[in-house]
């Protein structure tokens, strides 16, 4: 993986991007973070990662050819290219600006040759956590050793470590700018009222950014006792430094200086408070072993994701269940602290935990959908059930939606959810299971949508049927053909109309029920009409002998209901044109009945223009 960064003046000049190639960045930075996140959760081999995989690799082919290689600059929560913003999300759970961000990764290029195991190593590499305890590889030292030809990344400590940029860095020879934040925020609150160009001596302050595993509750719970830190440092730096007594000391800072500072100060104040929090909370987390402790942090990280979730704020709630992810992976944690963390994830789908989630769906119009697509897929199997439930009582399209790709994308992994769904005993559960296979359009649930013919709502018969005219193959048909006998016309109808399609061989024993005489009597012509066209698709020759038996039945009793069953079966039979077929039809030319003889000289006599092409 090749590429050097670019001092800040010898960036070459953005271009403008044209509508067609913008639209086309978008697309191909929605099918890479979608990659990122199946294959963040489930793993490069499973089989929806790999569909993400191949439809990202096919719209980065597709980039390629019409508007060259992808150089990308990454920023804390925003993608560009060419100085167009193509890529934007706000969140820390799941947004891929932000994940390469915090990995160091501020420049990402994609060669016209991409493959697609370059595209697979890379996605894997970047959506496996960094462990510092388990590995000295960090995310971009993998990638590095794994020199993916075709990818190519700029990182922070590249253009760190460039002349230009280490001399616009450090001015002078100060070192008060090299302080972290929070101690230049420290020195700040330090300077008295009134005493603006005051300070207190340097390192009077300590601290860092980020706490450490042994500070970290004390800096998270009693701002008493910090200040009371504060002061006993302040009253040993008199002690020790007698000289420093009676007045301030000032530091000579320059106005280069002092705007940095201000500018970093800016900066900190604006900082993301409860991304700030969620950090605290993952050092705690990730450093206490004591079950007393750190059942105290879990109860405060449970209190933290209710309150993102009643917020409808998907992102951080999806952050938090990342940190107890990670932090399950640990192999020192105690085993009653790995029962209480499971119990939590454990929880997470179950229908008691589910309903303040649809309650906030219904509450918020912010529809957020992409945090809240990786949000609701790091719940887990365990959420299908509520899922299915909830699809019926939301308000809003564009949550449904979600929740239908969310399922689709589970259900795959998991079939016998979709089963069981089926099985459920309220109809409008049932009937978002049969919308989800609808969706996925996979033959190998149609057996399971069959069983439905005889499901006692119609609704769930109607759409049953809806489904397997989706669906690209069928079954046996038996129970399609049973519902030839459904008392409503409208299900009636569907049924012929799947039968007719050819999806289903059915021998005439499944049909006999459905087509003796007087059955057949008792329906509309335009019913019966229907019927034999589709006996034609489902039988071929093997209703032959049924069809004649219509053309020469007697006609002692019910004569024009008989006749007219003859003359559409004399129709039917002309359709099939086998040789069976002509003979049946010269048969009933000899048929005293002028009707039946008419209709079968007139399927004769259009047999060859249908089969020969001739007018």
């Amino acid at each position: 993986m090749e590429g050097a960064p670019l001092l800040p003046d010898q960036k070459e000049p953005l271009t403008s991007t044209g509508d067609e190639e913008l639209r086309s960045l978008k697309q191909v930075m929605n099918l890479l973070e979608k990659t990122f996140n199946a294959v963040r959760v489930y793993g490069r081999t499973n089989q929806s990662a790999q569909q993400f995989l191949h439809k990202l690799y096919d719209g980065l082919a597709a980039h390629f050819a019409a508007f060259g290689p992808l150089a990308l600059e990454v920023q804390r929560y925003e993608i560009s290219c060419h100085g167009k913003i193509v890529y934007q999300n706000p969140s820390q759970g799941g947004s891929l600006a932000f994940k390469l961000y915090t990995d160091g990764i501020c420049g990402l290029t994609f060669g016209s040759g991409v493959s697609l195991e370059d595209l697979s190593s890379f996605l894997e590499i970047l959506g496996v956590p960094y462990d510092p305890k388990a590995s000295d590889d960090d995310i971009v030292t993998r990638l590095w050793a794994k020199n993916l030809p075709t990818i190519s990344i700029v990182t922070a400590d590249q253009i760190v470590k460039t002349p230009g940029f280490i001399n616009a860095l450090v001015p002078q020879d100060s070192s008060t700018l090299a302080s972290s934040l929070s101690s230049l925020k420290e020195v700040a609150a330090g300077i008295p009222a009134g005493q603006g160009g005051t300070a207190s001596a340097p390192g009077s302050t300590t601290g860092s950014s980020r706490p450490t595993a042994d500070s970290g509750q004390s800096a998270a719970s009693s701002p008493d006792s910090a200040r009371q830190t504060q002061q006993e440092a302040a009253e040993s730096t008199k002690v020790e430094n007698p000289q420093f007594q009676g007045s301030p000391v000032c530091i000579d800072v320059s106005q280069q200086e002092l705007n940095q500072l201000a500018l970093r100060i800016k900066a900190e104040s604006m900082r993301d408070n409860a991304a700030y929090l969620l950090e605290l909370v993952r050092a705690v987390l990730f450093s206490q072993d004591a079950p007393v402790l750190f059942n105290e942090i879990l109860s405060v990280i449970r209190k933290l994701l209710d309150d993102f979730i009643q917020q409808a704020r998907w992102g951080k709630a999806n952050t938090v269940i990342e940190i107890l992810q990670e932090a399950s992976q640990r192999a020192d944690l105690p085993k009653k602290s790995q029962e209480a963390l499971s119990s939590i994830l454990e929880s997470l789908g179950e229908p008691n935990s589910f309903k303040p989630i649809e309650q906030a769906m219904n509450a918020s119009r912010e529809t957020a959908t992409h945090e809240l697509l990786g949000f609701l897929l790091n719940l887990g199997p365990k959420a299908i059930p509520s899922l299915y439930s909830v699809l019926s009582d939301l308000k809003l399209e564009a949550h449904r939606q979600t929740v239908y790709e969310v399922l689709s994308i589970l259900a795959r992994s998991h079939p016998d959810s979709l089963a069981k769904g089926l099985a459920d005993s309220r109809s409008e559960v049932v009937r978002n299971v049969l919308s989800v296979i609808g969706k996925m359009r996979d033959p190998g649930f149609a057996p399971y949508v069959e069983k439905l013919a005889g499901h006692p709502d119609s609704l769930v018969r109607r759409e049953a049927l809806h489904i397997l005219h989706l669906l690209p193959s069928g079954g046996r048909g038996d129970r399609v053909i049973g519902l030839l006998n459904d008392p409503d016309p409208e299900i009636r109808n569907s049924a012929l109309g799947l039968l007719k399609t050819g999806k289903y061989k059915v021998p005439f024993s499944l049909w006999a029920s459905v087509v003796t005489s007087p059955t057949l009597l008792r329906r509309p012509l335009s019913e019966v009409r229907t019927i034999f066209k589709a006996m034609e698709f489902a039988l071929g020759d093997e209703a032959v002998p049924y069809l004649r038996h219509l053309v020469m039945q007697p006609l002692w009793t019910k004569r024009m209901q008989k006749q007219e069953l003859g003359a559409l079966a004399a129709q039917a039979l002309g359709r099939i044109g086998t040789e069976a077929a002509v003979m049946a039809l010269k048969d009933g030319q000899k048929r005293f009945n002028r009707a039946i003889r008419n209709a079968c000289e007139q399927s004769l006599t259009t047999l060859p223009r249908q089969h020969t092409g001739k007018p």
